[in-house]
């Protein structure tokens, strides 16, 4: 990533969202995005990402039961 340039809008949400695959700091650094704003960006998409997994998961067991 070029530094010294300003990140689109878009751009940074997108690397807040790529956040499982980028060190928090990282995103902080490059985004220039509050820390505590980016921390709860990501609490927010784990919580998504642990909730659908477990409706899924869900899901999977009622089917064999059936």
């Amino acid at each position: 990533m070029a530094r010294g340039r300003p990140l689109s809008q878009d751009l940074r949400c997108l690397l807040i969202y790529m956040g499982c695959h980028l060190h928090l700091e990282d995103v902080v650094k490059y985004s220039g995005i509050p820390r505590c704003t980016v921390q709860h960006t990501f609490e927010d998409h784990w919580i998504e990402g642990h909730a659908r997994h477990t409706r899924i998961m869900e899901a999977q067991r009622r089917a064999r039961k059936s």
